[in-house]
């Protein structure tokens, strides 16, 4: 079995694959079509993203036909190579997916009254007794009472919900399962469950 790695006529790797070649259906040249290991072509099916194009230096044996004598030469040729943004990347893109979850109003304080016997009014103390010393610091209480009078859903990454999660014990990772599951009793676990 061969495998192949494409590079569009830009430049971009666009795929790799079993026993293909392929032009590139933009301007119907044909693309790079470079041979790869079977572990790159099993890595990159379970994480495409981790790779990205590069480069890789290749010797090729040339032999003169009139001689017969045979020269080594280095090529460049385009080659899948590990993305060293990759795990960057996918950090940020799993905090925007965490911080999109969301819940009602309902869900949250229900899932507060039952985790923590808290009530709406307890909360609004909270929020209430936020410190106003910095402009700062008030910007930041108002915008938390407007999320919290206003928001008919709460969203994961409001700051609001971090402020009542460390007032309450609750670190952010059992409020990442709670937004994602609708389940209180993550924000009952203690550290080592």
């Amino acid at each position: 079995m061969t495998y192949y790695a494409h590079f569009n006529s830009r430049g971009v790797l666009t795929g790799i694959s079993k026993n293909q070649l392929v032009k590139d259906e933009y301007d119907s040249s044909e693309v790079a079509n470079t041979e790869v290991t079977e572990e790159l072509y099993e890595d990159y099916i379970l994480t495409p993203n981790k790779y990205i194009a590069g480069e890789k230096e290749i010797e090729i044996e040339i032999i003169d036909e009139e001689t017969g004598q045979s020269e080594v030469t280095i090529k460049t040729i385009p080659y899948p190579v590990l993305n060293p943004n990759y795990d960057t990347e996918e950090a940020e893109k799993e905090r925007v997916r965490i911080a999109n979850f969301h819940l009602t109003r309902g869900d949250v304080f229900r899932g507060l009254l039952l985790a923590k016997g808290i009530t709406r009014a307890e909360i609004r103390e909270i929020i209430e007794a936020m410190s106003e010393e910095t402009p700062e610091e008030r910007l930041a209480k108002e915008m938390a009472l407007i999320d919290f009078d206003e928001a008919l859903e709460f969203y994961r990454g409001v700051a609001l919900i971090d402020t009542i999660g460390a007032t309450l014990g609750i670190t952010p990772e059992q409020m990442d399962k709670f937004f994602d599951t609708k389940d209180w009793k993550y924000l009952t676990e203690t550290k080592g469950e």
